[in-house]
């Protein structure tokens, strides 16, 4: 599968660029990617895997990883998201929510160490739970168990998180028809430092689907 996406990439950049590549030297190209596939070590499921490094197909891009793929141990992030103050107007107005920390800009500069009002927990980890679908996506059929949840550092606006999912457990139902999955669930920030955490499990379907 590595041979084709890279030799599909060699193609690609040699059309946009209006390379010609000459027979020899794709004999050349195939023996190196083949080598580095031979090459390749196996995978070290404590190290994340990071979504927008992966090179993926057309036909990959429309599903995420299925259940049977995911391992125990293994660490996924996934893109980044720039939290702006629309969003916390939004999520604000949408809950009801009127603590000053959260509404009102001159109050939190006033009376808080803020500087600036900030950014609710829960839309911190809404957002976290929005960037896991690049990794479970449609295989989500319900979330049986949200716990465990830990506020660690304020979120101000113009900070980018990313969610960094490490599964923990799986296993199917009884009538293995069916997987349920539970993850731990850390919400990175700019600086690498985790602002957010909390443990999530979820029924998933085992076949793939394409959306």
């Amino acid at each position: 599968m590595y041979v084709k996406m890279a030799e599909v990439w060699v193609h690609v950049r040699a059309k946009v660029f209006k390379l010609k590549i000459l027979p020899e030297k794709k004999k050349n190209y195939r023996s190196a990617i083949e080598s580095t596939s031979r090459n390749r070590k196996k995978t070290d499921h404590s190290k994340p895997i990071y979504l927008h490094k992966i090179i993926q197909t057309q036909e990959e891009k429309m599903q995420a990883i299925p259940f049977d793929h995911f391992e125990v141990g293994q660490v996924i992030d996934t893109l980044g998201r720039t939290i702006t103050e629309a969003d916390i107007v939004n999520f604000t107005c949408v809950t009801g929510i009127k603590l000053p920390v959260f509404t009102d800009d001159h109050f939190c500069r006033k009376h808080t160490p803020y500087g600036g009002r900030i950014t609710p927990g829960l839309l911190t980890a809404a957002y976290a739970v929005g960037m896991m679908e690049g990794v479970l996506g449609a295989n989500i059929l319900a979330a049986l168990q949200l716990d465990h949840f830990v506020f660690k550092k304020i979120v101000k606006p113009g900070a980018t998180l990313r969610t960094r999912v490490t599964i923990l457990e799986k296993r199917d139902t009884s009538d293995g028809k069916r997987g349920v999955m539970k993850v731990g669930v850390g919400v990175i920030n700019e600086e690498e430092a985790e602002v957010a955490s909390f443990e999530a499990t979820f029924l998933m379907r085992k076949e793939v689907v394409e959306y």
